[in-house]
């Protein structure tokens, strides 16, 4: 369905306008007027071209009178108000030339809904991505783990044990005293030095005389 917008009306100012007459106007067929004044006036159109009212077509009586030009209107029509003497002494007469229309009437959208689109829109995926991710591990760290301890344990004894025997200041007696040689019974008043008396004695030296020479052998091995 198309309708036919219509074009805004001219709007003419329908006055005396004194010694002159009207300015002219120019239009196209489908072009509407509307004649506007405040005092006593009308609208006649004038076939003889000028203010003889022969022929004449009335148009409107009261303000806001109009005329839609059509085909048949093609070329110079004159508008003139018939009330007394406005055309002859006051020039209120206006000609107006009319023209063919040069281009289609403006249409409104139709009503219907647009079929099919222009264009498909594509529905084809990208397949390979712009770039590939990277899968490489981290091989090393970044830092190294400590494998040797801190310290050292100690392994020698801070201190070497004494070996050495006590030396003794003091030599043994290799002589048994006056006293100790006596040996026997006090009782009778007598006294006797037997053989037994003096192999103890001998044993007892020869006893002391190795233990000096085993401590002595025992200090030099150290040295």
């Amino acid at each position: 369905m198309t309708v036919t917008v219509e074009k805004p009306p001219i709007e003419v100012d329908w006055f005396i306008p004194g010694n002159e007459s009207l300015a002219p106007r120019t239009v196209q067929v489908g072009d509407r007027m509307v004649f506007n004044w405040e005092q006593f006036h009308n609208v006649h159109i004038h076939p003889s071209g000028n203010c003889s009212e022969q022929g004449a077509i009335p148009v409107g009586f009261s303000t806001g009178a109009s005329y839609v030009f059509t085909e048949d209107d093609i070329g110079t029509m004159v508008f003139a108000c018939d009330v007394a003497m406005h055309c002859e002494l006051g020039g209120q007469i206006m000609t107006v030339t009319v023209l063919a229309p040069t281009e289609s009437p403006t249409m409104l959208p139709s009503a219907s809904p647009t079929g099919l689109p222009t264009g498909l829109p594509t529905f084809q995926p990208t397949l390979s991505p712009t770039s590939f991710p990277t899968f490489t591990p981290t091989l090393s760290p970044t830092e190294s783990p400590t494998t040797s301890p801190t310290s050292s344990p100690t392994k020698n004894p801070s201190t070497t044990p004494t070996f050495m025997p006590t030396q003794s200041t003091e030599m043994p007696t290799l002589n048994p005293t006056a006293a100790e040689a006596t040996v026997g019974p006090t009782s009778g008043g007598s006294s006797w030095n037997g053989p037994a008396t003096t192999g103890l004695m001998l044993v007892t030296n020869v006893a002391n005389l190795l233990f000096i020479v085993a401590t002595a052998m025992a200090i030099v091995g150290m040295h």
